[in-house]
């Protein structure tokens, strides 16, 4: 199991292109938006820390994409502010709080036993997700992964993985 630890992040504004498929879609769609993304970070010359790129992914049954069995996430980079994004770019508002979070390291395996972590620590430390929460926090939960090409060398998702992963708590 690897160490899970509880951060406050700030609210974050973040631009990027959003993806939606199924699981096995998104395997090829990621990587490609991904490439996207980074031919037009001109675009944004508003970004917070020019190293650093996030994934966020609404978390619920009920922020799934228009077809029950579609995932959507956007894959992106933090800004200080923006009026408008660009065309093909969405802005999703990722609320401040209090996050579960643990460090993603290792072949994709590690993926899958990162977020298993977080879901063992939550279900010991008498804390819930906001997955779990009833009313509005319900509906403004985030899984937020953040890739630092200092960390990782390649562009994400190239294994192997170094980054961080983190998840809205109630």
């Amino acid at each position: 199991m690897t160490s899970v630890s509880v951060v406050r992040l700030p609210a974050m504004i973040v631009v990027g292109l959003q993806v939606t498929g199924t699981y096995e879609a998104l395997r090829q769609r990621i990587p490609q938006a991904w490439a996207a993304l980074l031919s037009r970070l001109p675009e944004l010359p508003q970004r917070v820390d020019p190293d650093v790129f996030l994934k966020v992914e609404p978390q619920g049954a009920d922020l799934r994409g228009p077809n029950r069995d579609e995932l959507t996430c956007w894959v992106g980079v933090e800004v200080r502010a923006i009026e408008e994004a660009p065309p093909g770019m969405s802005a999703i508002h990722v609320p401040a709080g209090d996050y579960a979070t643990t460090r993603v390291m290792g072949e994709p395996a590690a993926v899958n036993a990162a977020a298993w972590d977080i879901f063992q620590w939550v279900r010991h430390s008498g804390r819930s997700l906001s997955i779990d929460a009833p009313g509005p926090e319900r509906n403004a939960a985030y899984a937020v992964e953040r890739y630092d090409p200092r960390r990782q060398r390649e562009m994400p998702p190239a294994a192997p993985f170094d980054y961080d992963l983190f998840k809205a708590l109630a």
